[in-house]
């Protein structure tokens, strides 16, 4: 066999093999720089829309305690003003009470008073010509009602 056979079948081989690792090359270029970038893109998409499920999450929480808040301040809103109606209550209560120890300190006063004018020779007179008035009227009253 001659030289130029081997060297020939050497440079076929060789152009094989170049020409497999071109296809090599190409493939990776094609799954490196067309797929992946759009795998990357997927996963990232999976990734924000997780992000986004979590984020939604955390929103409606934060609505949920802005109404529990809500709802908080207007239970201590309604104790507050009935709160303040219960002292105006209590206040109108003293007051009624004020007036109501003048009124019996005065009747009070107004009975003693009596009692001392009644315990005097004019207030004895007095009660005795009263007592026998009023009896005459009752007398006069059964009388007629008969």
């Amino acid at each position: 066999m001659d030289i130029n056979f081997w060297v020939n079948s050497l440079l076929v081989t060789l152009m094989l093999f170049a020409i497999v690792m071109l296809f090599a090359i190409m493939w990776w270029v094609i799954v490196f720089v067309l797929y992946a970038p759009s795998f990357r893109l997927r996963k990232l998409r999976k990734l924000i829309r997780e992000d986004n499920m979590e984020f939604n999450e955390i929103l409606a929480e934060k609505s949920r305690l802005h109404i529990e808040k809500a709802n908080t301040q207007l239970q201590y809103d309604k104790l507050v003003i009935k709160k303040a109606e219960v002292d105006q209550q209590i206040k109108e209560n003293e007051k009624l009470l004020e007036k109501t120890k003048l009124q019996l300190r005065a009747e009070t006063d107004s009975l003693n008073m009596l009692n001392e004018f009644l315990n005097t020779p004019a207030g004895k007179k007095w009660l005795a010509v009263y007592s026998s008035k009023l009896i005459a009227e009752e007398t006069l009253e059964q009388e007629s009602n008969k």
